[in-house]
């Protein structure tokens, strides 16, 4: 195999430099810091340099000024960007940060002792449903999945949005009593005593590949439940998906090896 180096420009240095103490550059900021080493340097020069760089893997691209100029990025490692639509300034980000920020904590709920993560303030800011659906839809897409899932109550909110988004339809899991026609139910223990889930039995088939969605990992009792109910219908591949998981409860652990578990955000 060949390995193909290219030749490094006189600017190239001096550029990557600039890009590390001026962070989200333009074209136009590069060359006027450029000017005072290098005074006969042109905008197509810099140009030239900065998309030679960006080619190589050495520069990121980051989100445009509001006259549409390109700004580029010294740190190519994956991050997010807050634009302040005042003045057009960025910031980098890291958005798992700036969403758990969204996420309030709730002590004493639902019993005593117990700090519970509610994400309903979450929910109501629209960067963090950007976030939760882009990112999901992301992790998901190429899976083939045919029915996203979820668990009441707080399943029902991002599961239907991504089963849209993937173009599948989505079958939702409830407590006993809640679905009309006949169902397969599963009992089982959870952090705050016993409860029973119920799946309408018409709702998979066997060629399935699935993907179950609840808001929040913590013990894992009632996703593994869930697990349960639908391995009944003998689908192909089970996929979980939370949006929050409470590491220190190990959770993750109660899942058969065959079930892959992703979670957006860590605690």
């Amino acid at each position: 195999m060949t390995q193909v180096v290219r030749r490094l420009t006189k600017y190239t240095n001096d550029v990557l430099v600039i890009l590390k103490n001026k962070h989200h550059a333009t074209n136009s900021d590069i060359a006027q810091v450029l000017r005072d080493t290098y005074s006969d340097v042109s905008d197509t020069t810099v140009h030239r340099v900065t998309q030679r760089l960006h080619g190589d893997g050495l520069i990121g691209l980051a989100p445009p000024t509001k006259r549409g100029c390109l700004r580029y990025d010294a740190c190519v490692d994956l991050h997010d960007h807050f634009l302040c639509d005042n003045c057009d300034n960025l910031r980098d980000i890291t958005i798992t940060e700036e969403v758990k920020k969204q996420i309030r904590d709730v002590y004493d709920f639902p019993e005593k002792g117990i700090v519970f993560k509610d994400l309903t303030t979450a929910f109501k800011d629209a960067a963090c449903m950007n976030f939760f659906e882009n990112e999901m839809y992301r992790l998901y897409k190429d899976k083939n999945i045919t029915k996203v899932i979820g668990i009441e109550s707080r399943g029902f909110i991002m599961a239907p949005i991504l089963g849209n988004k993937l173009g599948v339809g989505f079958v939702p899991i409830r407590k006993k009593g809640k679905l009309p026609a006949e169902t397969y139910e599963v009992s089982y223990g959870k952090e705050y005593g016993k409860d029973i889930i119920q799946i309408h039995k018409d709702s998979l088939c066997a060629d399935d590949i699935v993907l179950i969605h609840d808001d929040l990992l913590a013990t894992g009792g009632t996703m593994k439940a869930a697990c349960d109910l639908v391995k009944i219908f003998g689908v192909k591949k089970i996929y979980v998906n939370f949006l929050v998981e409470l590491d220190f409860l190990k959770g993750i652990e109660v899942f058969d090896k065959d079930i892959d578990v992703t979670s957006l955000i860590h605690y």
